[in-house]
């Protein structure tokens, strides 16, 4: 599970940062992407829940060192 970020155009030709949430099950290599318009905490558990109604709930949660 981390954190992307990527420049997004819209229709009015505006660019802005989005965040983007991406999260891998290490045992079958799953995947599941979302993006929001920042990465706070809030929107990194809305993107957990997300993925485990989508993938399943694990037994454990890795992340990256900090």
């Amino acid at each position: 599970m981390d954190w992307g970020f990527t420049d997004v155009l819209d229709y009015n030709g505006n660019t802005y940062r989005a965040a983007c949430f991406a999260m891998i099950c290490h045992h079958c290599g799953q995947r599941y992407i979302e993006f929001f318009p920042n990465a706070k905490q809030e929107n990194l558990f809305i993107g957990m829940i997300h993925t485990f109604q989508y993938i399943g709930m694990p037994r454990v949660v890795l992340s990256p060192p900090e």
